[in-house]
């Protein structure tokens, strides 16, 4: 009868992140998934374990309700950041698929919770010990604290790099929180933007970030450093510059920026002071699009093998060798596939990736082949050659020749001889 195959899988999602002060709890809701072949459904009845790296954890393990879901619940008594992670072994079918929230099957993670001291209320709190407040530049996660002075002013320098250290916001000491409407803010989110304000003409933005309390401004510059990768860069690209988008004009208004920056790892690295908070970004301007990869061939040569199979029989063309140059004559590099064909049928392809301005020689070697005359044609390259066996025949007629004399001489001779003795 007729037989079924079945493709299952499983995932696990974890949300969502949150900033509070010290001492407050925060959920995190689990979500275990199957997929059994028409759509992925709530995994019920699934054994969930919680992990942190920061602070205390509660409600784990837990067993998933109906929807799938599991809340655990995680909290601290000191400024940082917790990550938590939830793995579980979910049964499909007549298999267990082990997911994990920083493993296999892990589909929408937003996992981490930052505690942060709360600001003393005006008019002061009244007695007890004095406490000291924290300044954190969360950067996609990374997070970074620092101490105030009673005044919200930064006690030490702040560096607020993200994971990668290609990026980082740099404030010095002595540098105040930042103010909204006469309100302190003690948290800076950098993240990144997926909708990218429109550009100028001829213009790419590279990368872009939000950088918020919205609005925010400084009694003094910091420095704003962002990196990226000469691989970033498109092919026209003739030079990069900082900017910030003004969203009261819709504009993108250069800044005074130089190369390098404090920690910076990546291969180009633009720094710039800022005193307020907006959208940045490093934008490229492009020159004309270089032309495509274009590819011509020339030069094709072909070599038959010569064999000697005995002094009277030579094949030649059991193995042939054909070779072409292929040349990138475009503005960028290209793949380009060479096609062999025998007697207008393909018989081998070779996929060559070439540089602008560069060539490569391309070489195929064809053997077994019957014998009779062959028409080549290589990226369009045309040229014949043969398979044949040669007997040479003049050197088996003149063996033979030579050796009905020798017969003949030999012969005579004996008759000769006998001749002799008889009239002796």
């Amino acid at each position: 009868g007729p037989a079924r195959k079945d493709w299952v899988d499983a995932r696990i999602s974890i949300g969502e992140s949150g900033v509070n002060p010290v001492g407050q709890p925060h959920d995190f809701t689990v979500t275990v998934e199957k997929y059994l072949g028409a759509g992925w459904v709530p995994a019920a009845g699934v054994n969930v374990t919680g992990t942190t790296n920061f602070g205390t954890l509660t409600g784990s393990p837990a067993v998933t309700n109906d929807s799938g879901q599991v809340i655990f619940t995680v909290n601290s008594s000191a400024v940082g950041t917790a990550t938590v992670h939830a793995s579980a072994e979910v049964s499909v079918g007549d298999l267990n698929i082990a997911v994990a929230t920083n493993g296999y099957g892990e589909y929408e993670v937003d996992n981490t919770k930052t505690w942060i001291t709360s600001p003393t209320p005006a008019g002061g709190g009244g007695g007890g010990c004095p406490r000291t407040d924290y300044l954190t530049v969360d950067w996609e996660g990374c997070n970074t604290s620092k101490p105030l002075y009673s005044n919200d002013k930064l006690a030490v320098d702040l560096l607020g790099p993200s994971f990668d250290l290609t990026h980082s916001l740099f404030l010095g000491r002595g540098t105040h929180a930042p103010v909204v409407d006469e309100r302190t803010y003690y948290l800076i989110v950098v993240r990144e933007l997926e909708q990218i304000p429109a550009t100028p003409e001829n213009t790419v933005a590279l990368v872009v970030f939000n950088v918020t309390p919205a609005g925010a401004e400084f009694d003094r510059d910091i420095l704003l450093t962002l990196g990226l990768n000469q691989t970033q860069l498109p092919a026209n690209t003739l030079n990069v510059t900082m900017a910030y988008y003004d969203d009261v004009n819709g504009l993108w208004e250069k800044l005074d920026y130089e190369a390098g920056g404090p920690n910076g790892v990546a291969e180009l690295t633009l720094t710039a002071p800022i005193n307020h908070f907006s959208i940045y970004g490093v934008l490229a301007e492009l020159g004309p699009a270089p032309q495509p990869a274009h590819f011509v061939a020339g030069g094709l040569t072909i070599v038959p093998s010569v064999e000697k199979i005995s002094a009277f029989v030579t094949k030649t063309g059991e193995v042939v060798t054909i070779s072409a140059n292929v040349a990138n004559d475009g503005g960028q590099e290209g793949t380009f596939d060479v096609v062999l064909k025998l007697n207008g049928q393909t018989v081998d392809t070779k996929a060559v990736t070439i540089g602008a301005g560069q060539s490569k020689l391309v070489i195929f070697t064809r053997s077994g082949l019957d014998y009779g005359e062959y028409d080549v044609d290589v990226a369009g390259l045309a040229d014949e050659f043969t398979v044949s066996r040669t007997i040479t025949w003049w050197l088996i007629i003149l063996l033979i020749v030579a050796f009905g004399l020798i017969i003949w001489g030999v012969l005579w001779g004996r008759k000769k001889r006998r001749k002799a003795q008889q009239e002796t």
